[in-house]
């Protein structure tokens, strides 16, 4: 995959995370879980440090019952992921959603007006993921708790695009695990009948 071409933005940014995390007296994240989401989801060296980072904060995040956990950890490995990963996965739709909002422009084009952050910090991830090949327009705005955040104008097809690449990265585990379930069954009726019968004993 080629490098990235940060903007200067981008550098401010990554130039602020690297001094908090110098000044931060605990631990970075794992270096195996970082390579992990940079290989599953395609984020550069920087961007998955600061979203595992994010993603290890959040108390609200989706987290993996244990049970969950036990009856998915082998397909999981087979597929690449860890349960962090996993969880950050599934996390990926519920944060499109609570950061969209749909929109008309005065010429009653529809739209949707996508609020950057998390897996899409970056407008030119955006563009990556949506296959741009025109910068969208981006806006600064207030957020509902008084924040300035930044959206931009992305249209419907592009946003089908988005959640079509989330999408494709949960096939692979869903289709494994559709087919360990439909095993189940097949598996205990095997099973049935198999032994010896007191009242029919073998000739």
């Amino acid at each position: 995959m080629p490098s990235r071409v940060y903007s200067t933005d981008e550098w401010i940014a990554i130039e602020e995370l690297l001094r908090l995390a110098s000044n931060s007296q605990k631990p970075g994240p794992d270096s195996a879980e970082v390579q992990r989401w940079r290989r599953l989801f395609e984020y550069s060296h920087f961007e998955a440090i600061y979203l595992l980072q994010e993603f290890l904060k959040d108390v609200t995040r989706y987290r993996m019952t244990d049970s969950e956990y036990e009856l998915m950890a082998a397909i999981l490995a087979a597929n690449g992921h860890s349960r962090l990963s996993w969880e950050h996965l599934n996390s990926l739709k519920h944060m499109l959603d609570a950061h969209t909002r749909p929109t008309t422009d005065r010429w009653g084009n529809s739209w949707t007006l996508l609020r950057l952050g998390g897996f899409l910090t970056f407008v030119e991830r955006v563009m990556e993921i949506a296959k741009l090949r025109v910068k969208p327009i981006c806006e600064q705005m207030v957020g509902g708790n008084g924040e300035a955040i930044t959206v931009a104008w992305v249209d419907n097809y592009s946003m089908g695009k988005i959640y079509e690449w989330v999408d494709q990265r949960m096939v692979p585990v869903r289709d494994a695990a559709s087919r360990l379930k439909k095993a189940e069954p097949v598996a205990e009726d095997s099973n049935v009948g198999v032994g010896t019968s007191v009242d029919n004993p073998p000739h």
